[in-house]
């Protein structure tokens, strides 16, 4: 063999290692968030709907605290979506975190809803980050909450953007913890519909509503009572992964009893005037701590949205 030839496979085996090297210290380890063609496409709005569990007393342990939360900002900050909704985003500290690892991508951020200076409640912990400008139309604070969910005001918001030229809504919520009764549920929806859908939908504008609605797919008579007082609809998830709540495999939360289950949804309404819809489960995980590798007890919900009439020699970002 030529010393030429000792010289090349010397260097690939140099680039080859180091190379791996490099991808074992990339702490984001993302099952999901794919950069196919398909979510790539220029003309598709990417919406990423995620509780991150970033509850409000974490702020009294800052430290533990920032390794999930900067593991949480790193993961987002390696994906491509448009807008990325944030449930259970009580924690300021976490929030500030995240936001200055995102803030170039995302210089617009609309929350923490029902934020108050005055109120001994905590916000909604409704959080949205976004690429582009979004205008915030109203929020609410549900009239009926129980348990811990009491604690905070928790409700919902209503933004108008656009997107290449066509007007959509968007809509984010987190419902009643699912220990308690759908009945809850069902007065937190019914308020949704009445004060944000209703006095704010119109023909031509699409509504994309998204959130953890606590509502198992599984069970028949809830799942279609969310989609009827919503007047909303919903689609198959593509991918293997259907689980948006996994208690079992995850190691942030595990139960005694669990019941792996789709709570989290993304919705449309005004459905005729998207051309084409993907939605899949994000499974964002990350080694930010011994043992941990998932970043929230919940896998995110992404959609990636394709409308009618688009124009395609607009740009989103003037």
């Amino acid at each position: 063999m030529s010393t030429t030839s000792i010289r090349l496979i010397s260097l690939f085996c140099l680039l080859t290692l180091t190379s791996l090297s490099a991808l074992g210290n990339n702490p984001a380890t993302l099952d999901s968030c794919s950069f196919d063609s398909i979510s790539r496409h220029p003309f598709r709005l990417k919406i990423l709907s995620w509780n991150i569990g970033m509850l409000p007393v974490l702020d009294l342990f800052t430290e533990k605290d920032e390794k999930r939360a900067e593991a949480v900002a790193t993961a987002l900050f390696s994906c491509d979506y448009d807008i990325i909704v944030l449930e259970e985003a009580f924690s300021s500290f976490a929030r500030s975190v995240i936001r200055h690892k995102m803030q170039h991508l995302y210089p617009y951020a609309y929350g923490p809803a029902n934020r108050s200076a005055f109120s001994l409640k905590f916000n909604s912990g409704l959080w949205i980050l976004s690429k582009f400008p979004l205008e915030i139309k109203k929020e609410i604070e549900f009239t009926n909450s129980i348990g811990f969910d009491d604690f905070a005001r928790k409700g919902a918001i209503l933004l108008e953007g656009n997107f290449h030229n066509i007007p959509f809504q968007l809509l984010a919520t987190h419902l009643q913890d699912d220990n308690y009764p759908q009945k809850i549920r069902e007065q937190q929806l019914n308020e949704i519909y009445e004060k944000l859908i209703v006095p704010f939908s119109y023909d031509a504008t699409i509504q994309i509503i998204c959130g953890d609605f606590n509502t198992d797919e599984k069970i028949s008579q809830n799942y279609q009572g969310l989609l009827n007082i919503l007047n909303a609809e919903d689609g198959m998830i593509s991918g293997n992964m259907k689980i948006t709540f996994d208690d079992e495999a995850n190691d942030v939360y595990k139960s005694d009893h669990p019941d792996p289950r789709q709570i989290d949804y993304i919705l449309t309404r005004n459905s005729r005037q998207i051309q084409w819809i993907r939605r899949s489960v994000a499974v964002l995980k990350s080694r930010w701590g011994k043992g941990k590798e998932y970043l929230s007890d919940h896998n995110g919900i992404e959609a990636y949205i394709e409308f009618k009439n688009v124009d395609y020699l607009s740009k989103v970002n003037k």
